[in-house]
């Protein structure tokens, strides 16, 4: 059983994100994604599949969307012949609307890689921001790692208001820079696409998870803040450490090749260490309404799946 840490709802000035009048379906009935919260459950992409709110953050008070989403959150869309999946940025697809409105923003993650709108758009939870292209062999794995990561040190990833703000508002401002001794400024934001790329290849193949070890960590050091920084510093004794064996950020994002592509986790306590393991969770919702408001995983069915996410 594996408790994800929950993420404080807070604005944020990051708008890459979902309306926030968009209609869910939940456990709860049909609610505006503004009024979920952890532990709710959001039906996902696959017919009777339900899926476990482990993040959701309120990112902006008022932000533009085309539709439903930002025109660079990343959905997912059949092919043509219906076969496959893709990636692509709202502002891409032919079912996002030619009129711009503003709305407030939140973003919402889940135990699966991608969940549905009550109209059917299913979406992820990440956005060009963070990976300018994804395609669906690359995500799933992905986002595998990505929860692992999430299930150790906690879901602030999702919440640049609370992980990174503090970082670059004590350097000056959002847009400013970090001075790491040798001359060279790096704005927060500008390591996230290599850091994607690099986690990718770690996630799908077990390539660059060496180098991943040691972008990721520097980058971590300089941009997380401290309160969170200390929770991924003491879930991962050797970051940075690409020689350790265990205990490293590249360890979680890589898993096994079993892992793939289940996509929810289950945890097991070994020397000390919970090791992420992914599956799908189908959960009967009427047996574990009274469980919702601690958060906690119970009384649930797994089945395997291919997802098509956030």
């Amino acid at each position: 059983m594996v408790r994800f840490p929950a993420v404080a709802a807070m604005w944020n000035p990051w708008p890459s994100c979902v309306a926030g009048d968009t209609p869910l379906l939940t456990q709860r009935g049909t609610l505006a994604a503004r009024d979920v919260v952890i532990g709710d459950q959001i039906a996902g992409a696959e017919v009777g599949q339900m899926c476990s709110v482990i993040a959701a953050t309120k990112v902006s008070p008022n932000g533009t969307v085309l539709g439903s989403f930002t025109g660079d959150h990343y959905v997912i869309v059949k092919t043509a012949d219906g076969s496959s999946n893709v990636v692509v940025p709202f502002s891409n697809t032919t079912s996002n609307s030619t009129q711009q409105r503003m709305v407030d923003l939140v973003n919402i993650a889940t135990s699966c890689a991608s969940v549905q709108t009550a109209d059917g758009a299913v979406f992820t939870p990440l956005s060009t921001v963070f990976c300018p292209s994804l395609t669906w062999d690359q995500y799933v794995p992905l986002y595998a790692g990505i929860l692992r990561m999430v299930a150790r040190t906690g879901a602030f990833w999702f919440d640049p208001s609370s992980a990174f703000q503090a970082a670059y508002s004590r350097l000056g401002g959002r847009n400013a820079t970090f001075d790491e001794g040798d001359g060279a400024p790096e704005a927060w934001q500008s390591g996230l696409p290599d850091i994607c790329e690099l986690m990718v290849a770690c996630a799908s193949s077990g390539d660059s998870c060496d180098d991943l070890e040691v972008v990721a960590a520097r980058w971590i050091v300089k941009h997380v803040t401290d309160p969170n920084l200390k929770s991924v510093q003491e879930s991962y004794p050797n970051l940075g450490n690409p020689s350790a064996t265990s205990g490293t950020f590249s360890a979680d994002i890589r898993g096994s090749k079993q892992s793939f592509p289940m996509l929810a986790t289950i945890g097991a306590a070994v020397g000390g260490f919970v090791l992420i393991a992914v599956a799908v969770v189908v959960v009967r919702a009427a047996r574990r309404r009274a469980l919702f408001q601690h958060k906690a995983f119970s009384d649930r069915e797994s089945q395997s799946a291919v997802i098509s996410t956030v």
